[in-house]
């Protein structure tokens, strides 16, 4: 038996089976062994971890089934928590002696060669829709890349109801799962925003964390109303007296890497602009 077809009966051994609930990792880790191309690259367990947890913040219903409590509250929790959880799983997809797949807690890679042809990876990928077909009872391809829906059409409210439901609000919570001016923790009243607003910025900035926050829905529209801004500093500038709104609020030094701090001083300078 040649290494190609080991390889697909190694992950055809693979299951959901739980006593307690219904666990997709090892069937999701597939779809990050394709895209990261693992037949010719090391895959760093960092971001297996990074792409296990978007599996499961953008899959909701796999999180709630999943019985790992890490899983089932995933936006409770960072990638790096999974850390240890995802390691396990990946002993338990090698836990044959004979598995192709080797790894420790830096990173991941095949112990022998494959011939990753056309041929061969379309099998593969037919492989695994087959096995969500199997467990989930429908087809399901995951990628952790996103696309904003986002249009400069959009009014407020609707852009506010697209964020709350998006992906880009996923990402967000990676860094924070609390509104940092006022550490509202309630998954449910905590949204995502652009800095530089939606109708201002290009497609690539939709999506890129750094041109985003997570705030409280109350601190979202009003920030979205122009009743404040944020400074290079993270403290908050008042535009519009508010209740919900403190000159003492700022943003932690965790958040203000110097990508974000680029977003927010062109934030402030198109309120300028728009004032003259």
């Amino acid at each position: 038996m040649d290494n190609n077809q080991k390889w697909i009966n190694e992950v055809m051994s693979q299951n959901v089976d739980a006593s307690i609930g219904e666990d997709y990792t090892r069937l999701a880790l597939n779809f990050v062994f394709i895209k990261d191309n693992i037949f010719e690259n090391k895959i760093y367990l960092k971001r297996v971890v990074e792409f296990i947890y978007r599996f499961y913040i953008d899959n909701d219903n796999l999180a709630k089934v999943n019985p790992s409590p890490l899983i089932k509250n995933i936006k409770h929790y960072k990638p790096y928590d999974l850390y240890n959880y995802c390691y396990e799983q990946l002993l338990i997809w090698k836990k044959d002696k004979k598995s192709l797949l080797s790894c420790n807690k830096e990173y991941i890679e095949l112990s022998s060669k494959i011939d990753n042809n056309n041929d061969f990876i379309n099998k593969y990928k037919f492989i695994i829709k087959m096995m969500f077909i199997k467990f989930l009872k429908k087809e399901i391809w995951y990628d952790d890349n996103i696309a904003s829906n986002v249009n400069e059409d959009l009014n407020i409210e609707q852009y506010l109801s697209y964020m709350k439901s998006s992906k880009e609000r996923n990402r967000m919570f990676e860094e924070i799962n609390y509104c940092p001016l006022c550490e509202e923790t309630d998954e449910k009243a905590l949204n995502a925003i652009h800095i530089v607003k939606y109708n201002k910025c290009g497609q690539d900035e939709l999506v890129d964390k750094n041109n985003m926050l997570l705030l409280c829905d109350e601190h979202c529209k009003e920030y979205m109303e122009n009743k404040f801004q944020f400074l290079d500093n993270g403290y908050i500038s008042i535009i519009e007296p508010s209740f919900n709104l403190d000159k003492r609020m700022h943003l932690g030094i965790e958040l203000l890497n110097c990508n974000r701090k680029k977003f927010i001083e062109r934030s402030i300078m198109v309120k300028d602009n728009t004032k003259k």
